[in-house]
């Protein structure tokens, strides 16, 4: 990038016009309510997507999950089988934007989850937490093995969003079938 000025005026620098401002504002709090799909799989369903209809799902305040500390808001159901429990989770939860995101916006997802997470954005995969690479079913179980939460933070892209309604859509999978807890939280600010 170079600078020439007309013929008679000198360049002496860049100036800012109007201040640069930072603001924060909760768009999805770890607190509120998701809707969630505990019934089985979803493999080959598009429950992904924006218009995917939720009808049959519930919904509850997060977090969500079920442990052995009674520590969640909202318990999910894991089957009859204790040692034999779902292994996936599903969630999902709308937002909308009143206009189109421009690239001075940063959008930041915290979350937590228990054992494993992929985490979708209107239907795109934007982060996986704990989860192998490649293909991923209703019976892929996470890796992990500590039976410790996950926090993590990432940016979503302000070309992944839209005006009007958006989704985060969610699988969480537990790293066996006996596991004692899952767990999911989110925020979007």
């Amino acid at each position: 990038l170079t600078a020439d000025a007309p013929a008679g005026y000198a360049f002496k620098g860049w100036q800012i016009e109007g201040e640069a401002t930072t603001n924060t504002t909760s768009i999805i709090k770890a607190t509120n309510i998701w809707q969630y799909w505990d019934q089985g799989s979803l493999d080959g369903k598009s429950w992904k997507s924006v218009n995917y209809s939720t009808t049959g799902w519930k919904s509850g305040a997060a977090p969500l999950g079920y442990n052995n500390r009674n520590s969640v808001t909202t318990k999910l159901n894991y089957g009859d089988d204790a040692n034999n429990k779902r292994p996936t989770y599903y969630f999902r939860r709308s937002f909308t934007l009143s206009k189109e995101p421009n690239d001075r916006q940063t959008y930041s997802f915290t979350y937590t989850v228990d054992d494993g997470c992929i985490i979708y954005v209107n239907g795109t995969e934007v982060h996986r937490a704990n989860m192998p690479q490649g293909t991923v079913t209703y019976a892929t179980f996470s890796p992990s093995t500590d039976g410790q939460q996950v926090t993590g933070t990432f940016t979503i892209a302000p070309s992944m969003l839209k005006a009007g309604n958006n989704v985060i859509a969610v699988e969480v999978h537990n790293n066996n079938a006996p596991s004692t807890d899952i767990w999911w939280s989110g925020e979007l600010t």
